[in-house]
């Protein structure tokens, strides 16, 4: 066998090497940071349902369960929406997904508003979210009801 190395160049090795100031790596550290944020408050949002739901009921098992809907619906949808995102257009996706996300806000803010029935719109018990903790009662309320 010859003396000749059968590794690659040192200037090779380093052209293979992954840098950290390539243009496309800004796109991904951006991408990456979104990712984070989005999780994050995410996250934040279900811990104060959980949180809420146990301070509402005093329930460990009420929590348990929202937590595990969390979880469930977590891992069941993921990969689902990711593939959705990368079979069709990333703006008709995000466009879809917006048009989607309000229509559901819309009808739920319709039934939260009104959970009676279009009758009980003129009623003098009914109350909403600000009367019901601001009200004339000297104690704060948290739930809607008469």
């Amino acid at each position: 066998m010859s003396e000749e190395s059968e590794t690659p160049a040192p200037d090779v090795v380093s052209d293979n090497r992954l840098r950290l100031d390539a243009p496309y790596m800004k796109t991904f550290f951006s991408l990456l940071a979104n990712t984070l944020l989005v999780s994050l408050i995410n996250f934040t949002v279900w811990f104060a349902i959980t949180f809420y739901v146990f301070l509402q009921t005093r329930s460990v098992f009420a929590a348990a369960m929202i937590s595990g809907i969390y979880l469930v619906a977590t891992a069941l949808t993921g990969i689902w929406f990711g593939s959705l995102i990368d079979h069709h257009s990333k703006n008709d996706a995000a466009a879809f997904g917006g048009v989607l996300v309000g229509d559901v806000r819309g009808r739920a803010g319709v039934v939260l508003d009104n959970p009676r029935g279009a009758s009980s719109a003129t009623s003098p018990h009914r109350r909403s979210w600000i009367s019901a903790q601001y009200g004339s009662s000297s104690k704060t309320r948290l739930l809607v009801g008469p």
